[in-house]
């Protein structure tokens, strides 16, 4: 069971109605996703501690992924409200969305569909996003000056098949100049043992295998970038 919650419903308003189903102690435990077609209102809804947040109008895949991110408990038959499982840390699963907001991301991608999918799922979701086509102008842009940058990348996803050098070539140099080098999470069709393969021999912090869905790139940016 999920809650979309649209901030102007009749007869009571939004926030009013999170605040009560919190105190109810059968309902507090349904995830409440928050939705608005205001960007403003996401640190509102971080800071009341909602389990997400979807920018309207909302995308379809990025609804179904968070249905199947949630989901509904073993067993559950539809009547009373289900008791979510805990995560490891013992802490309610929260949709990313809330997470990533803030972050900046570099994406080094050639294929000018896959790019922008991916840059405009992450600017949905609150990222700051520079982007890069080529190996050359990622290193260009990792190497910039750091007086003329205002804030460093908070981790880099990088696609192995560029057009003018290797996901490898990318990292060897960047290793050579650039300290420290972000979070390094590599993206390619590769099989998976090869990919591992690859992934390991550049030190990457995580790897991603193409055709991807947008809740596993979601819940492996926060988890590369959750603090230590």
């Amino acid at each position: 069971m999920l809650i979309l919650l649209g901030l102007t419903i009749p007869a009571t308003e939004g926030w009013q109605f999170y605040k009560e189903q919190r105190r109810d102690s059968q309902l507090a435990a349904i995830p409440v996703i928050v939705m608005s077609a205001d960007p403003h209102l996401r640190s509102q809804a971080l800071e009341i501690k909602a389990d997400g947040w979807l920018a309207k109008p909302v995308k379809l895949d990025v609804l179904f992924d968070l249905i199947e991110l949630y989901g509904n408990p073993p067993g559950y038959d539809g009547h009373d409200p289900p008791a979510f499982p805990a995560d490891a840390a013992g802490q309610r699963k929260v949709w990313n969305g809330l997470q990533l907001a803030g972050k900046q991301i570099l994406l080094v991608e050639d294929d000018e569909i896959v790019a922008s999918m991916i840059a405009e799922f992450l600017h949905e979701n609150g990222c700051l996003v520079r982007r890069a086509s080529t190996g050359e102008q990622a290193i260009k842009l990792l190497t910039r000056p750091k007086e003329t940058l205002e804030t460093s990348d908070d981790v880099v996803l990088l696609d192995l098949g560029l057009p003018d050098m290797s996901g490898g070539d990318v990292v060897r140099r960047l290793h050579a100049s650039v300290q420290p080098v972000p979070p390094l999470i590599v993206m390619s069709a590769l099989p998976g043992d090869r990919l591992q393969s690859e992934a390991s021999s550049m030190e990457a912090t995580a790897v991603l295998r193409k055709p991807f869905q947008v809740a596993e790139l979601s819940s492996l940016l926060a988890a590369v970038m959750a603090p230590s």
